[in-house]
């Protein structure tokens, strides 16, 4: 008899702590931390997981600017290919 009795009280308890009923708190805050401030709380396997992520970055960065450059030297190189060969055609 004590169960159901419990139960029920669990039941009435969440109806009323339902979520229509509870407060709504709405609070912005402005915290400024700096980079310096930032790497000095992390733990050294955090540092090391922001080191990967900086060099993954600048690698793939400098892997675009490679690419860019390499397909402008390309587009160049068939460029004076083909104003080579064109004379020869005619």
């Amino acid at each position: 008899m004590i169960r159901p009795a419990i139960m029920e009280f669990g039941y009435v308890l969440k109806q009323r702590i339902s979520k229509k009923n509870m407060p709504k708190i709405n609070k912005s805050f402005h915290l400024e931390i700096t980079v310096e401030q930032f790497l000095s709380a992390c733990s050294l396997l955090e540092l090391q997981e922001v080191e990967l992520l900086l060099d993954s970055h600048i690698r793939r960065a400098e892997e675009r600017e490679l690419r860019k450059n390499y397909s402008q030297l390309k587009n160049k190189g068939l460029n004076q290919i083909e104003q080579e060969l064109a004379p020869n055609t005619q």
